[in-house]
């Protein structure tokens, strides 16, 4: 009888002992989150945008800010950015109502051009050149489903006669969240998906565990401690698997399928208003993928602006600021002469149907 009662004495101290330490725990992350929520600032993809429930993130509206940014290169010389955005974020923001033709510039961080004053943007040249109302709308890390849903977002109020559409290699990474789990590349936020079926899943791009665990601030903060003690240096990116593997590589093949849809989707949402569109990298294979899908939807495309400024910046002087991706001011002047004949030649096609 002793004894009997002496064993479930003993389970009952694990019982008690296991209970006690959830309590504990559960006590822990309960401080830890009101703690981590009281110290952690808003949540922002950057200075310059705030996040949004439908598109993930977007560019402050009617925001202004002063600072110095680098050329590319060493001892490169620095020069004052003045950027500014205007209604509903967009860093130019013309009149609907205007008599003159109205181009629309719709992109990620190329179009957003953060690195450049709003007197220096290359849409900026194009106007006064072609003389057209301009809008422009760009947002850094967004893929092109994004851009797409700000297309259906505006598209009424902008009112264009042509728009002009920027794209980047990234762009297969950005729209497909399995390609991003291993980007050396990486957002990481919460953002819309087009799925084959064409429904649409909100989803940060992260394994589902790891997407569990960052619903709580705390426990987000420990798994990226431990996360960046322990990763692995020579992890195989999503990069060098598109590189050597091209579509062989199943889930770059799976984005190209979803890309195309997008595409086609942005086909069916501008119906006869003309889209043209350029890439403003030179990376491959995605250059020649994103080139293909573009054609075959009967969406002209310069795949060659990336390869020219890579050209120019080894004649000198670069084109590029700090990153050695982005342009600077001198940069923003190459792509409007790139543009100008595109964009000319387009507009008059217009003027000859009206």
């Amino acid at each position: 009888m002793n004894k009997e009662a002496k064993f479930f004495s003993t389970k009952k101290k694990i019982l008690y002992t296991v209970i006690i330490l959830f309590f504990f725990l559960t006590i822990i992350v309960l401080v830890g989150e009101v703690t981590t929520r009281a110290i952690d600032k808003p949540t922002e993809y950057s200075n310059k945008s705030v996040i949004h429930d439908q598109l993930g993130w977007v560019p402050k509206q009617d925001y202004s800010s002063t600072y110095n940014v680098k050329n590319y290169g060493k001892d490169a010389t620095s020069y004052i950015v003045d950027y500014r955005t205007e209604k509903y974020g967009f860093r130019k923001w013309g009149d609907p109502d205007s008599p003159k033709p109205i181009v629309w510039f719709i992109g990620d961080s190329f179009v957003q051009s953060v690195e450049v004053s709003n007197n220096d943007l290359f849409y900026k040249h194009i106007g006064d050149s072609l003389d057209v109302e301009i809008f422009a709308f760009g947002q850094a890390g967004y893929g092109i489903f994004q851009e797409k849903l700000i297309l259906d977002s505006y598209i009424e109020k902008v009112n264009p006669d042509l728009i002009v559409w920027e794209v980047c290699d990234n762009d297969f990474v950005d729209d497909y969240a399995p390609l991003e789990y291993n980007s050396g590349y990486k957002v990481g936020l919460r953002r819309p998906y087009l799925n084959l079926d064409g429904s649409i899943t909100y989803r940060k791009p992260v394994p589902r565990w790891q997407e569990f665990v960052d619903q709580s601030k705390f426990l987000a903060l420990i798994r990226k401690k431990i996360q960046n003690t322990f990763e692995a240096k020579d992890e195989v990116t999503t990069q060098k698997l598109i590189n050597d593997l091209n579509k062989d590589y199943k889930p770059y093949a799976e984005s190209i399928a979803i890309t195309k849809l997008i595409v086609a989707s942005i086909k069916e949402t501008t119906k006869d208003i003309p889209v043209i569109a350029f890439s403003a990298s030179r990376f491959e294979p995605s250059l020649t993928n994103i080139t293909d899908i573009f054609e075959n939807s009967d969406i002209p495309f310069n795949n060659k602006i990336g390869k020219q400024v890579q050209k120019k910046t080894k004649e000198g002087p670069t084109l590029l600021s700090k990153d050695g991706y982005h342009w600077n001011p001198e940069g923003q002047k190459f792509i409007a002469e790139m543009l100008i004949p595109d964009i000319e030649n387009a507009i008059t096609q217009i003027k000859s149907k009206n």
